[in-house]
């Protein structure tokens, strides 16, 4: 790259992150520069892509569990918040970047087609934002924040794209990502990393009550999720019934009814009782409706194994 290359690049180097917590909205969009928005070089098995996202979200408080809200759900890509821009794959990826060669003329062509004057650009390796702004001059943000990001577009990766594998996986199972650990943490619910597999993760979102009531909530959003829980611990109660995807549908709710006995002691009712307020009140914040759920893991690995065991029981007694 020849000096008036990298002369277009210079100018965007810029000071240390300033505090996630205490600095103001408008002070982070002018410091990250083009609006707040940010150019993402993400790493793939095969290559890298690249990708626009709100970089004043990585400031906001408590960003880490946040974006582990936006992106946690199992192949679900918030399309209004990530942008592909291109993708490429690589020969050697090693030889692509790194702190002995620099970047390859084919990496390098493929940032400078798309940076723009003043923007950030997020890395996910401390030795790729070394890289990038020594040879190109581009200032590189590189913290908890980006590499939580990254691990959410690793787990919606078959939807960004389709054709790459994530490889956040060991053995088949999920890493425990910063956010999740956290809101685990929060609640004391403690598992191990090989326990993260995909039916623990389909119950953060919920409990599986497909076996007792014949009912998939597989596509339930937090909120009618929460309804139908408090509704089986207190079957007396009268909710607001409806037809849109957030609410229990009469027949849905006639069903849980019926079956709340079979729930009985399986459930802690102050739990749900709680969770459906606060998730009431929370229903324009997804974030913190999903947040607020994760304490309803436990029930639900309970409710799982009481079923699984009940259902073996049944079949050795026939």
């Amino acid at each position: 790259m020849d000096r008036e290359q990298q002369g277009r690049f210079v100018h965007n180097l810029r000071p240390p992150t300033p505090p996630r917590d205490t600095t103001p909205a408008v002070d982070c969009v002018n410091w990250l520069g083009n609006c707040g928005v940010i150019l993402i070089l993400f790493e793939t098995p095969s290559g890298f892509a690249l990708l626009n996202y709100p970089g004043i979200r990585l400031f906001f408080p408590h960003a880490v569990e946040d974006i582990w809200a936006d992106f946690g759900k199992d192949t679900m890509v918030p399309r209004d918040l990530v942008i592909l821009r291109e993708f490429q794959t690589f020969d050697d990826k090693k030889r692509a970047i790194n702190r002995q060669t620099g970047l390859s003329s084919q990496l390098a062509k493929m940032i400078k087609n798309w940076i723009k004057p003043g923007e950030t650009l997020a890395v996910g390796k401390a030795a790729y934002k070394e890289v990038i702004q020594r040879k190109m001059g581009i200032y590189c943000l590189c913290n908890d924040a980006v590499s939580e990001l990254m691990w959410g577009l690793n787990n919606c990766m078959n939807t960004i794209l389709p054709k790459e594998i994530s490889n956040l996986t060991s053995k088949g199972h999920p890493k425990i990502c910063q956010g999740m650990q956290i809101v685990l943490d929060r609640y004391d619910i403690h598992l191990k990393p090989e326990m993260v597999n995909k039916r623990i993760v389909e119950m953060l979102w919920g409990p599986k009550i497909l076996e007792v009531s014949k009912i998939d909530t597989s596509q339930w959003d937090y909120l009618k999720l929460s309804t139908a829980l408090f509704l089986l611990c207190y079957p007396e109660q009268r909710i607001k019934l409806g037809d849109s995807p957030q609410m229990l549908s009469e027949d849905e709710a006639n069903i849980l009814i019926g079956d709340a006995q079979k729930y009985k002691g399986r459930l802690n009712k102050d739990t749900c009782r709680i969770m459906y307020k606060d998730i009431s009140r929370a229903r324009t914040t997804r974030a913190r409706a999903l947040k607020l759920l994760r304490v309803l893991v436990n029930e639900a690995r309970k409710i799982c194994m009481k079923l699984d065991a009940e259902h073996q029981y049944g079949e050795e007694g026939d």
